[in-house]
């Protein structure tokens, strides 16, 4: 599968879960009957469950074996559709979406006094910025594997809908 052309949505959201654990260094995805599970162990969430292509049936399974609050569905059916499938102790997030675009190398700009670093660590592009006197200016990263705005040439493939267990009212992710 690449970002290329039309990818299948759940070869997608496969990729695009490997690259989210891997740039957040987080265990491998753990395959459950409706999708994947990540166990991401930050107090706000605890845990993420990815369906994909879910029905009535999957989704209020997976629902109902979740037990522990701040854990996560993601899915990429519309909020109207699985909302009726949860019980009130589900919180709806705000919405995502799953986009890519084609990768293409640029030669940034650095201004004057300033140096670029680049190393990649287990599949994760780290970029930094450091100031003259060495200390960290701006700094990203990414995880390529398939997987954001369209006027730069992104794609929109699928609206991620996701929903918290118990959350705290304060709680995104």
């Amino acid at each position: 599968m690449t970002a290329r052309g039309t990818a299948d949505p759940a070869d997608l959201a496969r990729a695009w879960v490997s690259g989210w654990v891997i740039s957040r260094h987080v265990p491998a995805p753990v395959p459950e009957p409706w999708g994947l599970r990540i166990d991401v162990g930050l107090p706000k969430q605890v845990a993420r469950h990815v369906l994909f292509d879910a029905d009535e049936t999957t989704a209020r399974k997976a629902a109902e074996s979740i037990t522990t609050p701040h854990t996560w569905i993601k899915t990429f059916v519309p909020p109207e559709t699985i909302t009726p499938w949860l019980t009130p102790d589900w919180t709806q997030d705000a919405p995502g979406f799953l986009m890519s675009t084609d990768l293409r190398p640029e030669a940034p700009l650095v201004p004057a006094g300033y140096t670029l670093t680049s190393e990649t660590r287990g599949g994760v592009i780290h970029v930094r910025v450091l100031a003259t006197d060495g200390s960290e200016a701006p700094h990203g990263q990414i995880a390529p594997t398939g997987a954001l705005y369209e006027s730069l040439g992104w794609r929109v493939h699928a609206r991620v809908t996701g929903f918290v267990y118990r959350a705290d009212p304060n709680t995104s992710g």
